[in-house]
Protein backbone atom coordinates (compact mmCIF):
# COMPACT_ATOMS: atom_id res chain seq x y z
CA UNK A 1 0.00 0.00 0.00
CA UNK A 2 1.49 3.36 -1.21
CA UNK A 3 2.22 5.93 1.39
CA UNK A 4 0.43 9.33 1.13
CA UNK A 5 2.72 12.30 0.60
CA UNK A 6 1.98 15.51 2.42
CA UNK A 7 3.35 18.98 1.49
CA UNK A 8 4.87 20.73 4.43
CA UNK A 9 3.68 24.34 4.65
CA UNK A 10 6.51 26.44 5.95
CA UNK A 11 6.51 29.97 7.27
CA UNK A 12 8.32 31.06 4.11
CA UNK A 13 5.54 29.67 1.91
CA UNK A 14 2.88 31.54 3.90
CA UNK A 15 4.74 34.85 3.58
CA UNK A 16 5.12 34.39 -0.20
CA UNK A 17 1.43 33.58 -0.54
CA UNK A 18 0.39 36.65 1.45
CA UNK A 19 2.67 38.90 -0.61
CA UNK A 20 1.25 37.49 -3.85
CA UNK A 21 -2.29 38.21 -2.63
CA UNK A 22 -1.35 41.78 -1.63
CA UNK A 23 0.25 42.48 -5.01
CA UNK A 24 -2.79 41.02 -6.79
CA UNK A 25 -5.16 43.23 -4.80
CA UNK A 26 -3.02 46.29 -5.54
CA UNK A 27 -3.04 45.72 -9.30
CA UNK A 28 -6.79 45.01 -9.27
CA UNK A 29 -7.30 48.31 -7.41
CA UNK A 30 -5.26 50.20 -10.04
CA UNK A 31 -7.23 48.55 -12.85
CA UNK A 32 -10.57 49.53 -11.28
CA UNK A 33 -9.40 53.16 -10.90
CA UNK A 34 -8.55 53.22 -14.59
CA UNK A 35 -11.92 51.95 -15.84
CA UNK A 36 -14.32 53.55 -13.35
CA UNK A 37 -15.74 56.87 -14.63
CA UNK A 38 -14.90 59.90 -12.55
CA UNK A 39 -12.10 58.17 -10.70
CA UNK A 40 -9.25 58.74 -13.13
CA UNK A 41 -7.06 61.72 -12.28
CA UNK A 42 -7.23 64.39 -14.97
CA UNK A 43 -3.75 65.10 -16.33
CA UNK A 44 -4.38 66.94 -19.62
CA UNK A 45 -7.07 69.59 -20.07
CA UNK A 46 -6.36 70.75 -23.62
CA UNK A 47 -4.59 70.14 -26.92
CA UNK A 48 -2.84 72.75 -29.07
CA UNK A 49 -4.80 72.91 -32.35
CA UNK A 50 -2.91 75.80 -33.94
CA UNK A 51 -0.03 78.07 -32.98
CA UNK A 52 1.84 80.96 -34.59
CA UNK A 53 5.34 82.12 -33.61
CA UNK A 54 6.52 81.87 -30.00
CA UNK A 55 4.01 80.58 -27.45
CA UNK A 56 5.11 79.04 -24.17
CA UNK A 57 3.85 76.72 -21.45
CA UNK A 58 4.88 76.54 -17.80
CA UNK A 59 3.60 73.49 -15.95
CA UNK A 60 2.58 73.56 -12.29
CA UNK A 61 5.44 73.70 -9.74
CA UNK A 62 7.98 74.54 -12.43
CA UNK A 63 9.75 77.79 -13.28
CA UNK A 64 10.78 76.65 -16.76
CA UNK A 65 8.96 77.93 -19.84
CA UNK A 66 8.83 75.60 -22.85
CA UNK A 67 7.77 76.45 -26.39
CA UNK A 68 4.58 74.68 -27.45
CA UNK A 69 3.82 73.18 -30.85
CA UNK A 70 0.74 71.98 -32.69
CA UNK A 71 -0.82 68.81 -31.18
CA UNK A 72 0.97 69.26 -27.83
CA UNK A 73 -1.01 68.27 -24.72
CA UNK A 74 -1.58 70.92 -22.04
CA UNK A 75 -1.44 69.75 -18.43
CA UNK A 76 -4.03 70.74 -15.86
CA UNK A 77 -3.33 74.22 -14.43
CA UNK A 78 -0.45 74.92 -16.81
CA UNK A 79 0.13 78.57 -17.75
CA UNK A 80 0.03 79.45 -21.46
CA UNK A 81 1.44 82.73 -22.78
CA UNK A 82 1.77 84.27 -26.22
CA UNK A 83 4.44 86.70 -27.37
CA UNK A 84 4.29 89.60 -29.82
CA UNK A 85 2.89 88.68 -33.26
CA UNK A 86 1.70 85.29 -32.04
CA UNK A 87 -1.48 83.42 -31.16
CA UNK A 88 -2.47 79.95 -29.97
CA UNK A 89 -5.70 77.98 -30.32
CA UNK A 90 -6.48 75.43 -27.61
CA UNK A 91 -9.00 72.60 -27.86
CA UNK A 92 -10.32 72.14 -24.31
CA UNK A 93 -11.23 68.56 -23.37
CA UNK A 94 -14.86 69.66 -22.85
CA UNK A 95 -15.10 70.57 -26.56
CA UNK A 96 -14.52 74.33 -26.27
CA UNK A 97 -12.03 76.16 -28.48
CA UNK A 98 -10.03 79.00 -26.90
CA UNK A 99 -7.84 81.33 -28.99
CA UNK A 100 -5.39 83.69 -27.28
CA UNK A 101 -4.24 86.84 -29.08
CA UNK A 102 -0.73 88.26 -28.85
CA UNK A 103 0.79 89.22 -25.48
CA UNK A 104 -1.92 87.27 -23.65
CA UNK A 105 -1.98 84.52 -21.06
CA UNK A 106 -4.27 82.01 -19.37
CA UNK A 107 -4.38 78.96 -17.16
CA UNK A 108 -6.53 76.09 -18.41
CA UNK A 109 -7.80 73.99 -15.54
CA UNK A 110 -10.47 71.69 -14.15
CA UNK A 111 -11.92 71.70 -10.65
CA UNK A 112 -15.00 70.39 -8.87
CA UNK A 113 -16.69 73.78 -8.53
CA UNK A 114 -16.43 75.10 -12.09
CA UNK A 115 -15.66 72.05 -14.19
CA UNK A 116 -13.51 73.08 -17.17
CA UNK A 117 -12.40 76.71 -16.92
CA UNK A 118 -9.78 79.21 -18.03
CA UNK A 119 -8.21 81.88 -15.85
CA UNK A 120 -7.18 85.02 -17.76
CA UNK A 121 -4.15 87.17 -17.09
CA UNK A 122 -4.50 90.94 -17.26
CA UNK A 123 -4.72 92.50 -20.75
CA UNK A 124 -5.58 89.19 -22.40
CA UNK A 125 -7.48 89.01 -25.69
CA UNK A 126 -9.39 85.79 -26.25
CA UNK A 127 -11.99 84.21 -28.52
CA UNK A 128 -14.12 81.49 -26.92
CA UNK A 129 -15.80 79.20 -29.44
CA UNK A 130 -18.52 76.89 -28.09
CA UNK A 131 -20.42 76.54 -31.37
CA UNK A 132 -19.90 72.76 -31.38
CA UNK A 133 -19.74 72.24 -27.64
CA UNK A 134 -22.47 70.93 -25.32
CA UNK A 135 -20.90 72.27 -22.12
CA UNK A 136 -20.49 75.78 -20.73
CA UNK A 137 -17.03 77.21 -20.12
CA UNK A 138 -16.25 79.27 -17.03
CA UNK A 139 -13.87 82.23 -17.34
CA UNK A 140 -12.17 83.50 -14.19
CA UNK A 141 -10.12 86.61 -13.59
CA UNK A 142 -6.58 86.94 -12.24
CA UNK A 143 -7.90 86.32 -8.72
CA UNK A 144 -9.81 83.19 -9.87
CA UNK A 145 -13.16 84.87 -9.17
CA UNK A 146 -15.90 83.97 -11.64
CA UNK A 147 -15.89 86.48 -14.48
CA UNK A 148 -18.00 84.98 -17.25
CA UNK A 149 -19.95 81.85 -18.12
CA UNK A 150 -20.08 81.19 -21.86
CA UNK A 151 -23.07 79.12 -22.94
CA UNK A 152 -22.98 76.18 -25.40
CA UNK A 153 -23.45 77.24 -29.03
CA UNK A 154 -21.77 80.63 -28.47
CA UNK A 155 -18.89 82.54 -30.04
CA UNK A 156 -17.59 85.32 -27.78
CA UNK A 157 -14.77 87.79 -28.38
CA UNK A 158 -13.40 89.05 -25.12
CA UNK A 159 -10.72 91.36 -23.71
CA UNK A 160 -9.89 91.35 -20.02
CA UNK A 161 -7.96 94.12 -18.29
CA UNK A 162 -8.89 97.24 -16.34
CA UNK A 163 -12.21 96.96 -18.14
CA UNK A 164 -14.08 94.01 -19.59
CA UNK A 165 -14.70 94.44 -23.31
CA UNK A 166 -16.89 91.62 -24.65
CA UNK A 167 -18.82 90.97 -27.84
CA UNK A 168 -21.22 88.09 -28.43
CA UNK A 169 -20.80 87.28 -32.13
CA UNK A 170 -23.22 84.41 -31.67
CA UNK A 171 -25.01 82.92 -28.68
CA UNK A 172 -24.78 84.38 -25.19
CA UNK A 173 -22.75 84.60 -22.00
CA UNK A 174 -23.32 85.74 -18.44
CA UNK A 175 -20.84 88.33 -17.18
CA UNK A 176 -20.06 88.75 -13.47
CA UNK A 177 -17.94 91.30 -11.64
CA UNK A 178 -17.43 93.39 -8.53
CA UNK A 179 -20.40 95.68 -7.80
CA UNK A 180 -22.29 94.00 -10.64
CA UNK A 181 -25.33 91.85 -10.89
CA UNK A 182 -25.32 89.26 -13.65
CA UNK A 183 -25.25 90.84 -17.11
CA UNK A 184 -26.52 88.86 -20.07
CA UNK A 185 -24.42 89.31 -23.21
CA UNK A 186 -26.75 88.21 -26.01
CA UNK A 187 -26.11 87.50 -29.68
CA UNK A 188 -24.79 90.47 -31.67
CA UNK A 189 -24.44 92.66 -28.59
CA UNK A 190 -21.39 94.30 -27.08
CA UNK A 191 -20.55 95.81 -23.70
CA UNK A 192 -17.64 97.40 -21.94
CA UNK A 193 -17.62 97.04 -18.16
CA UNK A 194 -15.10 99.16 -16.27
CA UNK A 195 -13.51 98.41 -12.91
CA UNK A 196 -16.17 100.37 -10.99
CA UNK A 197 -18.91 98.18 -12.47
CA UNK A 198 -20.26 100.72 -14.97
CA UNK A 199 -21.76 99.13 -18.10
CA UNK A 200 -21.19 100.95 -21.38
CA UNK A 201 -22.91 99.86 -24.57
CA UNK A 202 -20.59 100.30 -27.54
CA UNK A 203 -21.72 102.40 -30.50
CA UNK A 204 -21.12 99.50 -32.90
CA UNK A 205 -20.35 95.80 -32.61
CA UNK A 206 -17.54 94.72 -34.94
CA UNK A 207 -18.14 91.24 -36.33
CA UNK A 208 -15.16 90.90 -38.67
CA UNK A 209 -12.30 90.62 -39.13
CA UNK A 210 -11.78 88.47 -36.02
CA UNK A 211 -8.54 89.46 -34.30
CA UNK A 212 -5.24 88.04 -35.52
CA UNK A 213 -6.86 86.20 -38.41
CA UNK A 214 -4.39 84.77 -40.92
CA UNK A 215 -5.89 85.15 -44.41
CA UNK A 216 -4.56 82.88 -47.15
CA UNK A 217 -4.10 84.59 -50.52
CA UNK A 218 -4.53 81.34 -52.46
CA UNK A 219 -2.56 82.75 -55.39
CA UNK A 220 -4.55 85.99 -55.71
CA UNK A 221 -2.70 89.27 -56.36
CA UNK A 222 -4.69 91.05 -53.67
CA UNK A 223 -6.88 89.55 -50.96
CA UNK A 224 -10.30 91.04 -50.11
CA UNK A 225 -10.65 91.66 -46.37
CA UNK A 226 -14.19 92.31 -45.18
CA UNK A 227 -15.02 94.54 -42.24
CA UNK A 228 -18.57 94.13 -40.92
CA UNK A 229 -20.39 95.59 -37.96
CA UNK A 230 -23.77 96.16 -36.31
CA UNK A 231 -25.07 99.54 -35.18
CA UNK A 232 -26.11 99.67 -31.53
CA UNK A 233 -26.93 103.37 -31.61
CA UNK A 234 -29.03 105.05 -34.32
CA UNK A 235 -27.31 108.38 -33.68
CA UNK A 236 -24.08 107.00 -35.19
CA UNK A 237 -24.04 108.18 -38.81
CA UNK A 238 -20.43 107.66 -39.86
CA UNK A 239 -17.42 105.67 -38.73
CA UNK A 240 -13.81 106.03 -39.75
CA UNK A 241 -12.04 102.87 -40.92
CA UNK A 242 -8.25 102.91 -40.79
CA UNK A 243 -5.72 100.24 -41.79
CA UNK A 244 -1.99 100.63 -41.14
CA UNK A 245 1.23 98.67 -41.67
CA UNK A 246 2.58 99.64 -38.25
CA UNK A 247 1.27 99.27 -34.71
CA UNK A 248 1.80 102.99 -34.00
CA UNK A 249 -0.82 103.93 -36.63
CA UNK A 250 1.56 106.27 -38.47
CA UNK A 251 1.64 104.94 -42.04
CA UNK A 252 -1.95 104.49 -43.31
CA UNK A 253 -2.91 102.02 -46.04
CA UNK A 254 -6.59 102.96 -45.75
CA UNK A 255 -8.17 106.05 -44.19
CA UNK A 256 -11.87 106.20 -45.02
CA UNK A 257 -15.04 107.69 -43.55
CA UNK A 258 -17.81 105.13 -44.10
CA UNK A 259 -21.59 105.34 -43.75
CA UNK A 260 -22.31 103.39 -40.54
CA UNK A 261 -25.59 102.09 -42.00
CA UNK A 262 -23.91 100.03 -44.78
CA UNK A 263 -22.68 97.56 -42.10
CA UNK A 264 -19.99 96.22 -44.42
CA UNK A 265 -16.82 97.43 -46.16
CA UNK A 266 -14.30 95.45 -48.21
CA UNK A 267 -10.69 96.45 -48.85
CA UNK A 268 -8.16 94.60 -51.05
CA UNK A 269 -4.69 94.26 -49.58
CA UNK A 270 -1.35 92.66 -50.42
CA UNK A 271 0.60 90.16 -48.34
CA UNK A 272 1.77 91.37 -44.94
CA UNK A 273 0.84 92.22 -41.37
CA UNK A 274 -1.80 94.93 -40.84
CA UNK A 275 -3.18 96.91 -37.92
CA UNK A 276 -6.70 98.31 -38.09
CA UNK A 277 -9.00 100.46 -36.04
CA UNK A 278 -12.51 101.86 -36.29
CA UNK A 279 -13.15 105.31 -34.83
CA UNK A 280 -16.18 107.45 -34.12
CA UNK A 281 -15.73 110.84 -35.86
CA UNK A 282 -16.44 113.94 -33.80
CA UNK A 283 -18.00 117.19 -35.02
CA UNK A 284 -15.50 118.99 -32.84
CA UNK A 285 -12.27 118.89 -34.86
CA UNK A 286 -10.21 119.58 -31.77
CA UNK A 287 -11.66 116.61 -29.90
CA UNK A 288 -9.88 113.29 -30.16
CA UNK A 289 -11.91 110.59 -31.91
CA UNK A 290 -13.14 107.64 -29.85
CA UNK A 291 -11.63 104.27 -30.83
CA UNK A 292 -14.47 101.74 -31.13
CA UNK A 293 -12.36 98.73 -32.06
CA UNK A 294 -8.72 98.01 -32.82
CA UNK A 295 -6.71 94.91 -33.70
CA UNK A 296 -4.59 93.24 -36.38
CA UNK A 297 -4.60 90.57 -39.08
CA UNK A 298 -2.14 88.83 -41.42
CA UNK A 299 -2.24 88.04 -45.11
CA UNK A 300 0.13 85.25 -46.16
CA UNK A 301 0.60 82.94 -49.11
Amino acid sequence: MAEKKYRVVTKKNVICLVLMLLFSCFFIFLFIRQIMPGQKKLVYVATVKDVRNNCSEKIVKSEIWNLISKNDFIENRSTIRTSENSFVELAITSGARVTLGEMSGCIAYYDKEYGFAIQLEDNTKVIINLLNCENSLIVTGSDFNKLMEVKPGSLIEFKYGESIDATAIKGEAMIYGKALNEIKLSEKSSFEINSSGLVLRKAITVLSPVFEKDFSKMGAELYPVEFSWIKNNDSVKKIRLEVYKDSYFVHPVLHEDVDASVLKYTVKLDEGSYFWRILLPSEDKEKEMQVLASDRFYISR
